[in-house]
């Protein structure tokens, strides 16, 4: 009985910390690759922004117009050696998600924690065309904190249509950073 109440005491220890942790997320790498067919990527990489936090830079080029794309994502969670999916999804219209006839929630909420670092406009309707430069994207607002596990996620997307089978496809991977002031 004894080991079970301190076990119940620490176990609640934990989830304190876990759930008043300070904790924001920082990329620590990117990669973009694609069929050069659609979308020319010329910069695609990870800067410090901050201290304690860094920011995608990516810019592309539209050289052909993109009337309707899908995209295919997976979020993972490093547990251990390896990683384990945590939530995917799979032909998502992102021209109906960006116009907002479909609303996809896991899609909204990342968008939701980046939209902030996003320049103005970028988050246009279909169709989509010419230079774009998303800069210094961060995850959550600045000042504001997460209630992650601190561990390393990934993240993969994979855009594509029917007249390209690989306009592009990035692989971020993340960690989730205590705070230190």
């Amino acid at each position: 009985m004894k080991f079970l109440i301190l076990f119940v005491i620490i176990g609640s220890s934990e989830v304190w910390k876990l759930y008043n942790a300070e904790r924001i997320l920082s990329y620590t790498s990117i990669s973009c690759a694609g069929s050069n067919k659609t979308i020319l990527i010329s910069e695609c990489y990870v800067k410090p922004v901050s201290k304690q936090q860094s920011g995608l830079n990516v810019v592309l080029d539209f050289i052909k117009t993109v009337n309707s794309a899908k995209l295919s994502y997976d979020f993972s969670v490093k547990i251990g050696k390896r990683f384990v999916s945590l939530i995917n999804g799979d032909n998502i219209d992102i021209c109906s998600f960006l116009s907002g006839t479909s609303n996809t929630t896991s899609i909204k909420y990342a968008m939701n924690l980046v939209k902030h670092a996003l320049p103005k406009g970028s988050l246009h309707p279909c169709p989509l065309l010419g230079h774009h430069e998303l800069l210094n994207i961060t995850v959550g607002r600045p000042g504001s904190n997460l209630v992650l596990p601190g561990t390393t996620y990934k993240l993969y997307f994979w855009f594509y249509n029917e007249n390209d089978r690989n306009i592009t496809t990035i692989n971020i991977t993340l960690n989730s950073v205590n705070i230190t002031n």
